[in-house]
């Protein structure tokens, strides 16, 4: 066995060996590496070692070294990991490969770390020079859907604020009547003030994710040869951000450093996991990286059929049954859902109807009852509950929260839990046309200019949408996080358009996790054995493909071997990949549509005023003479949803009344009446809804 460093071959003892241990990416977040093992302290493995023992180094110390293992003719290049350096007990160290070569480079750099020291010409930025030419790049992606560059660019919402106790939105890439980004010097509102602010303010395009995993890893010194996001469902998912003067700089440059998350490496990646169950996929030798979703790994066919390598019989683990839970992030105003879960809501109200801008624009007060309790705004994912307004004898609309659900089926043992750090954004549509839509992601933020006389130094969250264009919407381009975006009808004679996914857990769940769930569900079988791989297939074995053995497909879990000058057998565990018959899986939630009824209130105010008033509710004074009533409801009625023509259902419910009277009175032998007013709160009254044709 050698080690080889670029200064030169260490030294190592006649029976050393290593014990490398292999793991799934997408299982695992251990890497690829050997267990520590100590090294000869030789004047010659400190030399090629750059003598770290020294105290009296110039250079910075470093655990880290370019090395290639080689066992016989078989080579694997990786990363030397030093623990401990002594002049004389040893040199204690590990050999990384694979996805630990990756982890100990830039695990714990921040991205925007990444791209300023990977910063080399005009790789990780573009400079323009001047406003115009950087503004005619932007308007043609913007305007013509111009796909040919790392990024894109819509409007955002951002930075509210209240006047005249009204909330007021603005926007980084606003667009005017004409359809144009806006961009010159002018006034815009921040905080409590109007600032002046110059040229390109507010100008912000947005790294397409599978653009930014290709230049993350061109930093970082690999090749991407897959990857799942540039497939053509997918390849529309959009790093959004807050920089709102990312071309407010002399040279006017676009830096990539100002587009991306302010997390590391890692967390970025435990976010890509946690979202798509997807991972990077890294071969150490030729320095090329697969980007990889575990759904399509379970579908992938097996690369190598091991029947003949495996020894002895197979160990069956049987697992409790786990279930997939998802959570996302609702820590902006306005993102929390409508219900503690999906299931609950449709239980509470029976189920929903979607509904176009146009058919939101109806439901605002003018119909006598309402045809559905719930109604689905599918432009921004909220739910809005029809309430019967037994004064008015209107429907009110009552926006209860969005879509932003966590999934989860309570239908296992256990859960395999996944937080997602991604902020969920609101979306919004655009009062002035009522039609364009623009996620709401928060404050600005200012990394070349200063507000108030600082620069602004807060973190930029992971936030994630879709890009969608068409020549006839509103906002030509537009941004997410719903399926559905609306169309400007007076130009397409259309009302819209239907994405493939939107990116809440309910339409992430089938593409992204699936089948991984079904996995869980049936027990998750595990299976280990030891398996007689030569030292190459070890070496070079891919964990992210399937495996076959008697015609079962198997999924490696972990690899373990013994690096030595002569290879043994690898003990190893899979997961077993496969569909049964009887299996158990999640069923989807079919909540009831509209069924063309609606309901009709056969009491109304004035007979349950009435009715009070008949039962003797005590009125001071004499003789009284009624007049009138104030009625009000001490909460929202809903019935749910009518199931069948002539269905009856009553509601009870506590009401505050005010009854208006006049009381007599004799003074000097002539009555007069004064008008007094009796209010009776918490009194109980019910309604009866009879389900009619709508």
């Amino acid at each position: 066995m050698k080690l080889i460093t670029q200064n030169g071959q260490l030294q190592l003892p006649k029976d050393f060996s290593l014990n490398m241990e292999r793991t799934n990416p997408l299982l695992s977040g251990e890497g690829d590496a050997s267990i520590p093992a100590t090294l000869p302290s030789s004047s010659r493995n400190l030399a090629a070692l750059g003598h770290r023992e020294r105290i009296d180094r110039a250079d910075r110390y470093t655990n880290k070294v370019e090395a290639i293992l080689q066992v016989g003719p078989v080579q694997k290049r990786g990363q030397l990991v030093i623990d401990t350096m002594h002049r004389r007990e040893g040199i204690d160290a590990s050999f990384a490969i694979d996805n630990s070569d990756l982890y100990v480079k830039a695990k714990e750099k921040s991205l925007k770390a990444i791209f300023a020291e990977g910063d080399n010409g005009n790789d990780y930025k573009e400079t323009f020079g001047n406003i115009s030419t950087a503004m005619t790049r932007m308007q043609d992606i913007y305007a013509n859907g111009t796909d040919t560059y790392d990024y894109t660019i819509f409007p955002v919402s951002i930075a509210p604020y209240e006047e005249n106790n009204i909330k007021h939105y603005q926007y980084n890439n606003e667009v005017d009547g004409g359809g144009n980004l806006v961009y010159e010097a002018r006034t815009v509102r921040e905080g409590d003030v109007n600032m002046s602010v110059p040229a390109g303010y507010g100008i912000a395009p947005f790294l397409k994710l599978h653009r930014l995993l290709v230049r993350l890893f061109e930093c970082l010194g690999y090749t991407v040869s897959y990857n799942c996001f540039a497939a053509n469902a997918y390849k529309n998912i959009v790093i959004v951000h807050n920089c709102t003067d990312c071309l407010c700089n002399p040279t006017v440059t676009l830096y990539y450093k100002d587009m991306v998350p302010s997390c590391t490496l890692s967390e970025f990646l435990d976010w890509m996991l946690a979202k798509f169950h997807a991972q990077p996929v890294v071969n150490s030798e030729t320095k090329e990286v697969k980007i990889v979703l575990m759904e399509s790994v379970l579908a992938d066919r097996a690369d190598i059929d091991i029947t003949s390598k495996v020894e002895g019989d197979f160990t069956v683990q049987l697992n409790p049954t786990k279930r997939i839970v998802l959570t996302p992030t609702n820590s902006l105003e306005g993102t929390e859902p409508a219900a503690d879960s999906f299931e609950e809501l449709v239980e509470k109200y029976g189920g929903y109807v979607e509904a176009d801008e146009d058919q939101w624009d109806s439901l605002t007060g003018n119909e006598p009852a309402y045809n559905d309790c719930l109604v689905l705004r599918m432009t921004t994912g909220e739910f809005a509950a029809l309430n019967y307004n037994i004064q008015t004898g209107l429907q009110a609309v009552e926006v209860i929260g969005t879509n932003h659900f966590t999934y989860d089926r309570h239908n296992s043992d256990d859960t395999e839990a996944f937080s997602q750090a991604d902020v969920m954004p609101l979306m919004r549509v655009d009062p002035a046309t009522k039609r364009g839509v623009s996620p709401f992601i928060g404050e600005r933020l200012h990394y070349h200019t200063s507000y108030k006389g600082q620069k602004e130094d807060d973190k930029q969250e992971v936030i994630v949408v879709q890009r969608a264009f068409h020549e006839h919407f509103i906002f030509h381009t537009t941004g997410t996080t719903q399926k559905y975006i609306p169309y400007d009808e007076a130009q397409s004679g259309v009302t819209g358009a239907t994405l493939a996914f939107g990116l809440t857990n309910f339409e992430l769940y089938e593409p992204f996790w699936g089948f991984y769930n079904t996995l869980l569900l049936n027990h998750a079988t595990h299976l280990k054995c030891r398996v007689a791989y030569d030292l190459g297939q070890f070496l070079g074995l891919d964990m992210s493909r399937p495996k076959l053995c008697n015609g079962q497909k198997l999924l490696p879990v972990s690899a373990s071997a013994s690096l030595a000058s002569r290879f043994g057998l690898t003990d190893a565990e899979f997961l077993l990949v496969k569909k049964f018959g009887d299996g158990v899986k999640d069923e989807g939630i079919e909540p009831m549509g509209g069924n063309g009824l609606k309901w009709s209130v056969s009491n109304d105010a004035e007979d349950v005023a009435r009715e009070l008033y008949a039962n003797e509710i005590a009125l001071p004074g004499g003789a009284t003479q009624y007049v009138s009533y104030e009625f009000s409801l001490n909460e929202s009625l809903s019935p749910g949803m009518p199931s069948y023509l002539n269905e009856v259902r009553t509601i009870t419910a506590q009401a505050t009344i005010t009854v208006h009277y006049k009381e007599r009175e004799i003074e000097g032998g002539q009555v007069h009446w004064i008008n007094r007013s009796e209010v009776f709160a918490n009194q109980t009254v019910t309604f009866t809804f009879t389900a009619v044709a709508a």
